[in-house]
């Protein structure tokens, strides 16, 4: 499946995007369908954003949902070590909205 065009900030002229905008290209990631499940989020400060939240009940599991949608947004995987756990992210922006895909690894007993 070919993802939607991707643009890292708006066109000169263009307003920045707002959570209809985000709200719009959720619609078009959930159609998506041979894509993991992701807890999605709009934030509600002014702005276009999505973050999506990889749940799995293995860390494989969800380590292969973060991998599979770094695929599809053409992005790379960053992951962070922190204290407690490993965190895993994606980072890209669909039609001008920034669209975040994470998960937490290696949390005591599995996926937090």
């Amino acid at each position: 499946m070919k993802p939607p065009e991707r643009l890292a900030a708006p066109p000169c002229g263009m307003s920045a995007p707002t959570q209809q905008d985000a709200v719009r290209v959720l619609g078009t990631l959930v159609a998506a369908t041979a894509l993991p499940r992701l807890y999605w989020t709009i934030p509600s400060y002014p702005g276009g954003k999505l973050t999506g939240q990889a749940y799995a009940s293995r860390d494989d599991a969800t380590r292969a949902a973060v991998q599979a949608w770094a695929e599809y947004l053409n992005a790379p995987v960053v992951e962070t070590d922190r204290d407690t756990y490993t965190e895993v992210t994606v980072s890209s922006a669909l039609d001008g909205v920034r669209v975040e895909v994470f998960a937490y690894l290696d949390v005591k007993g599995g996926a937090a």
